[in-house]
């Protein structure tokens, strides 16, 4: 029985290991013979597949393609198979296909679209004609920029291009609202339908702030250019100028004393002041500045803000170029910065960033602004002045906590500061005195800051609660050392000032008061003149806070 059984199962093993080869072949070896891609797919990547196999699987993977027909389809196809000899019928189906769908769908865009795919083509012809009769009705109306400027490039050196860019630069024109759009137009339009119109926009505009800046001779000057004549009601406003001239010039006591400039020290006294090695009286003489309004005081401010000067004489600078863009109406305010703009086109760097910066940020350009801020600011050398306004602009936008890391950083270079000017024997006690007063102004403004920001909703309120603890220290600190610089700067000049004595040597309630009493006093005399002046004072008068008190007296009925 045994010896029967094994003669059986040795004739039965050849057989045996025969269906185990064949129940053992791979998919790979079978894969050439099928007939759909899913059996190559479940058999492994595309890399794992050989030749012959990659083949059969393009071929089939093109023949599932043509049967859907579809866009995604063909482009699946070719992503998978750049290369395969089925590629370019691939790509050629898929062409016709996007035209089909762009001819069908009728519209300039559909038919843009697939020029910009497939720019070159015998079909090109036809469908720019097409296009071009689409397009010529939809331009003549358009009010889409975007569009009139891309139309304008696609058909350039063509009766449509000139059609769309006639177009942009009608609209460009009438969208033009201040000197910086109309200087944009310019610069985009030199050639330009409107471009005598807007060089009589910006005429205008410089007519008025050299008016404001009672700058007479000028203001004659220009008004003689040939384009001058077309300035919206120029002899109603030449008019206004030389009587402004006349009763300004006029060392009429009455009129004079309405005035700003009325009681102040001479001007070689406050040139004096601007030059002083005493950067208190320094800094009193440039916030008198921005009670003047002049172009001059206005740059002279605005190269001071930009300099590594005392953070008080900037801090007073800033402040004061603030008071007379905010005293300034918008439009002329933005002139002044498209002029500055003008003398610097370049990409502006390091001091001129921040100036720049200055010039957006106070004409109300917060966006432009905000860029070159964060450009000119250095996270290793802290400047306080931009910091300060960082915490102002933060709190605006109602970013609290934001706002609160600004304090925090000002407050750390109080604290650099006061460190860095100790022992007060190694340096020279007026400008320690000086740099500490800085200190402590920056300091207490960050405390104030933060004591507010404290009670704001935010992310991680113990993290300002902390800030404020620290601020609150270096504060401290700040004043101890400050006292004790002036002490010693006292004891060798007793007729120094003191930090606290530092401001303006008169107070603006005073000096409204004074004023409001003047023209009240003329408006009784000589109302015409009043009248006049008043009117000036209410568009460009610094001294703002004169400005409620005038309106009333613009609208009392004569007597």
């Amino acid at each position: 029985m045994l010896a029967t059984f094994l003669v059986h199962k040795i004739h039965l093993a050849p057989g045996i290991l025969l269906l185990s080869l064949l129940a053992c072949q791979s998919g790979f070896e079978k894969a050439p013979k099928a007939e759909h891609a899913e059996a190559f797919w479940g058999a492994g990547t595309l890399q794992a597949l050989d030749f012959v196999q990659q083949e059969r699987l393009a071929e089939l993977e093109f023949r599932q393609a043509k049967e859907l027909h579809s866009i995604l389809g063909y482009k699946r196809f070719l992503e998978k198979f750049p290369n395969a000899p089925e590629a370019k019928p691939a790509a050629v189906l898929l062409r016709n296909l996007r035209l089909e769908n762009a001819t069908a769908e009728g519209t300039p865009n559909a038919l843009r679209r697939f020029l910009r795919e497939y720019p070159d083509g015998p079909w090109r012809a036809e469908l720019v004609e097409r296009l071009a009769q689409m397009e010529q009705t939809e331009l003549e109306s358009s009010e889409d920029l975007l569009r009139l400027k891309g139309a304008a490039q696609f058909y350039a050196d063509k009766p449509l291009g000139t059609l769309a860019g006639d177009r942009l630069d009608e609209i460009r024109f009438q969208n033009a609202k201040t000197a910086s759009d109309y200087v944009d137009y310019l610069r985009q339009f030199p050639a330009g339908k409107h471009r005598n119109d807007a060089r009589v926009a910006l005429l205008s505009l410089e007519f008025d702030l050299l008016l404001a800046f009672s700058n007479w001779e000028e203001v004659e000057r220009l008004s003689q250019q040939p384009l001058a004549k077309h300035m919206p009601q120029r002899e109603g406003r030449l008019k206004q100028l030389r009587q402004l001239k006349a009763l300004l010039e006029s060392k009429a006591p009455e009129l004079l004393q309405t005035q700003m400039v009325f009681s102040w020290r001479c001007a070689q006294e406050r040139e004096a002041a601007l030059q002083s090695a005493d950067i208190l009286l320094r800094a009193e003489a440039v916030e008198e500045l921005g009670f003047w309004m002049d172009a001059a005081a206005m740059d002279a401010l605005l190269n001071l803000i930009g300099t590594p000067r005392n953070a008080l004489v900037r801090q007073r600078a800033f402040e004061s170029l603030q008071r007379l863009l905010g005293a300034l109406p918008d439009s002329l305010a933005n002139h002044y910065v498209a002029k500055r703009e003008q003398q610097t086109p370049q990409a502006p760097e390091g001091e001129e960033a921040l100036r720049r910066a200055v010039l957006y940020d106070l004409s109300g350009q917060k966006v432009k602004a905000a860029a070159l801020y964060s450009k000119a600011y250095i996270p290793q050398l802290p400047d306080p002045i931009l910091l300060r306004r960082w915490v102002a602009l933060r709190k605006e936008q109602k970013q609290y906590y934001s706002a609160a890391v600004a304090a925090r950083q000002l407050a750390w270079w109080a604290e650099r500061t006061v460190e860095d000017l100790h022992p007060l024997q190694e340096v020279e006690l007026v400008f320690a005195a000086r740099e500490l007063c800085a200190a402590t102004e920056m300091g207490a403004f960050a405390v104030a800051s933060l004591e507010g920001l404290s009670q704001k909703p935010t992310e991680f309120p113990e993290d300002i609660l902390a800030f404020l603890q620290k601020a609150k220290s270096t504060l401290r600190l700040a004043q101890a050392r400050l006292e004790d610089a002036e002490l010693a700067l006292l004891e060798k000049t007793p007729e120094a000032k003191r930090c606290k004595e530092r401001g303006l040597p008169w107070s603006i309630e005073a000096k409204v008061k004074e004023r409001k009493a003047a023209f009240e006093k003329l408006a009784k005399r000589r109302p015409e003149a009043a009248k006049l002046l008043i009117r000036r004072a209410l568009e460009i008068d610094p001294l703002v806070e004169l400005r409620a008190e005038l309106e009333v007296l613009d609208k009392a009925p004569p007597e």
